[in-house]
């Protein structure tokens, strides 16, 4: 029985959420590229003109706005994972991206994602 409000069906959403999912995970991995090698998104968009500086933002150069989020997206990843009908990939998957958010949250030392 479809609801005339409905706008998207639940397997829609979890493609959705799961998507998100993964681009949480892909920012995470950028971060740890980032901490590891001192690269700088910005540093070479800008052609490296001002003094390198650590960065703990990944490529979103500010530690406040990857923290933001994060704060977003691991509770998402959370419901997905407990309520969420997955596959045993998409279940691992969604586990390795909870792990790697969570880390690169901690490295980011942004206190309210942390909070």
């Amino acid at each position: 029985m479809e609801t005339a409000g409905k706008l998207v069906d639940d397997e829609e959403l979890r493609e959705f959420l799961f998507f998100w999912i993964m681009l949480g995970l892909l920012v995470a991995v950028v971060h740890a590229f980032c901490m590891i090698t001192g690269f700088r998104f910005r540093d070479f968009a800008q052609a490296g003109d001002e003094v390198r500086q650590w960065n703990y933002g990944g490529f979103f150069n500010n530690a406040n706005t990857q923290g933001s989020f994060y704060s977003m997206t691991i509770p998402v990843a959370l419901v997905l994972l407990v309520g969420g009908r997955l596959s045993a990939f998409r279940r691992a998957a969604v586990i390795l991206a909870i792990v790697l958010m969570t880390g690169s949250l901690l490295q980011s030392v942004h206190r309210g994602g942390i909070l």
